[in-house]
């Protein structure tokens, strides 16, 4: 495909003679395209592209300025016209909708504008359609074509497979997490003889989340409560509980099985149910959550971490905010 793209583009500059001025137009698209894919080879993969909505149309411009400017009408010159643009189509869409399927989980940016590929998409398609065919009906049809199309798109990108969800699976996994650091909680007080060390018969039922100069919210028995005013953000009814402060998260399960997840990370901090994901704190900034790799008692280390972060109101850190 993109040999015959090529090819097609040379015979066009050799068959013009290379008269730039005259097609200005058609040049500018041409290196715009170029420099673009250039990019595509260095920073480029196999899956997705940054610049794939910025240029994908370009192709079928091009090829429509050429067809334009030779006289050639696709349903006149088959087989290989027909070829040419069908797949050239197919292409585009298919690049422009896997980018942002592949992407839009991951960047809440590009989930805000799922809208764009659609309008990316269709609006190429019918200025192709209007550039290479010249009987109404033809641009009838083409015109409907791009309209199922856009809808074809909308339902690819919104689309969300249901997510099955064991609960027993995702206790298990947190549960391995907060054994480890129980385990170096033992190892420490054995290291060090620390006799008194008195350990809780059962979870606290309580964690801080806050961590900078974030929003401080305390939860206990399922509620999600401001520390300064005191308000209600969630109340969650449950029935198991597992709060792990070295990955800074709160398990929760209801009676209908649903797995809620409330967790603090570098961008804010957040509530998921069944993998639904809802901000609660959105930050101004990222902070540093340091993993401690390499470190005894990494654990440990995150959790004590996390304390000294969630004690600073505003700029300000304190011995303890609480008291």
């Amino acid at each position: 495909m993109g040999v015959g793209f090529f090819a097609i583009n040379i015979y066009y500059m050799i068959k013009t003679k290379f008269k730039i001025k005259h097609d200005k137009y058609y040049y500018a698209m041409f290196l715009t395209f170029l420099g673009n894919f250039i990019f595509h080879l260095i920073y480029g993969n196999n899956i997705s592209f940054i610049y794939t909505c910025h240029y994908n149309f370009l192709i079928l411009l091009i090829l429509a300025y050429i067809f334009y400017k030779l006289k050639i009408h696709i349903f006149d010159h088959k087989p290989f016209s027909i070829i040419l643009v069908s797949v050239a189509i197919l292409l585009s869409i298919k690049n422009i909708v896997q980018m942002f399927v592949i992407l839009a989980p991951r960047y809440n940016p590009v989930t805000s504008i799922s809208y764009l590929p659609i309008v990316i998409t269709i609006i190429p398609i019918l200025l192709i359609c209007l550039l290479l065919f010249q009987k109404k009906h033809i641009r009838a049809l083409s015109t409907i074509v791009a309209i199922i199309l856009v809808f074809v798109a909308h339902y690819a990108l919104n689309y969300k497979k249901p997510v099955e969800i064991d609960p027993d699976d995702v206790f298990t996994k947190y549960d391995a997490s907060l054994t480890v650091y129980k385990n170096q909680l033992k190892e420490l007080k054995n290291t060090y003889m620390v006799k008194n060390f008195l350990e809780p018969e059962g979870s606290i039922g309580i964690f801080y989340f806050g961590m900078a100069d974030r929003r401080k919210i305390l939860y206990k028995d399922g509620k999600l409560i401001d520390i300064k005013t005191k308000e209600i953000i969630k109340d969650i009814p449950y029935t198991r509980e597992l709060i792990v402060p070295n990955e800074y998260t709160v398990l929760l399960e209801d009676q209908d099985n649903n797995i809620y997840i409330i967790e603090e990370n570098t961008e804010g901090i957040f509530l998921s149910k069944n993998g639904e994901k809802e901000t609660l704190v959105e930050s101004n900034h990222e902070i540093q959550l340091p993993e401690f790799d390499g470190k005894t008692y990494s654990e440990i280390l995150k959790v004590l971490h996390q304390e000294v972060l969630f004690n600073i109101d505003g700029s300000e850190p304190k011995p303890n905010l609480i008291g």
